[in-house]
């Protein structure tokens, strides 16, 4: 009897240390920053990507660039704001954190390009945005994005 009631207790702090080894930590307010803008970009790009496709198709599907234009200019605004003190790490160099005004240009840049898309009307408005838009993304990937 003895040697069952130790059998037990033995399991059940194994069975607690388990379940402590099992709980999620929670992610910190930076990593939650994090998360969100590289996952907001995530979908900015899949988009981009869209766009993309649309306009080198053979035959030019306005409609659809407008609502990928219109997808954009929403998921572009979104990451800006989770580039604050305190959430450096993830893809981003540390260079960014100590030139934000550099870093704020090319934001500026890239929704600069996404109105001009949001205005486009005809094919060559399109595609010069959307160039823009690649320009844009490439510079401050170039200077502030860790490479992977």
């Amino acid at each position: 009897m003895k040697f069952l009631k130790s059998l037990f207790i033995a399991t059940c702090m194994i069975s607690a240390v388990v379940a402590q080894a099992e709980e999620k930590k929670e992610p910190t307010a930076a990593e939650k920053a994090i998360k969100y803008r590289q996952s907001a970009k995530t979908v900015m790009a899949t988009h981009f990507g869209m766009l993309g496709g649309i306009l080198k198709a053979e035959k030019f599907d306005e409609d659809a660039a407008e609502k990928q234009a219109e997808i954009l200019d929403v998921v572009a605004r979104l990451p800006w704001s989770k580039f604050g003190p305190g959430t450096e790490g993830g893809n981003a160099k540390p260079e960014l954190w100590s030139n934000t005004a550099k870093f704020e240009e090319y934001r500026d840049l890239l929704l600069k390009s996404v109105d001009d898309l949001e205005e486009a009307e005809e094919l060559d408005e399109f595609k010069k945005a959307f160039a823009g838009m690649g320009d844009a993304c490439k510079k401050c990937h170039t200077e502030f994005r860790v490479k992977k």
